[in-house]
């Protein structure tokens, strides 16, 4: 199994540990009316290693990116991000995802 980068702060705030896609993740931290109101009082982490990042570049890869998700590409600033949904030629969902575009190419977390 691989461990999530932040083991140790997980271990330190008490978390419990799983396998999610052969990869580490926080099942939770053993008091979940304190980490519901730490995340409605304060700050939550999510620590999602089982997503998967791809970069996408060339000069059509705006267009190309575009016509797969429910999104605005075309009109995302660089620097901004959007969560989107990837569909099928008939809009059937397949995936979700977030989109940062930077001024070379795209980042889309799946």
């Amino acid at each position: 199994m691989e461990p999530l980068s932040l083991h140790f702060l997980h271990e330190q705030a008490g978390a419990r540990f799983l396998a999610v896609g052969g990869r580490e993740a926080v099942a939770d931290y053993g008091d979940s009316e304190a980490e519901y109101r730490a995340a409605r009082e304060a700050v939550a982490l999510h620590d999602a290693p089982y997503r998967e990042m791809l970069r996408i570049t060339g000069e059509d890869r705006i267009s190309f990116l575009h016509g797969m998700v429910t999104q605005d590409v075309k009109g995302l600033a660089p620097g901004a991000a959007t969560y989107t949904a990837l569909v099928t030629a008939k809009g059937a969902m397949v995936a979700d995802a977030r989109i940062l575009k930077r001024e070379g190419d795209l980042l889309l977390v799946v």
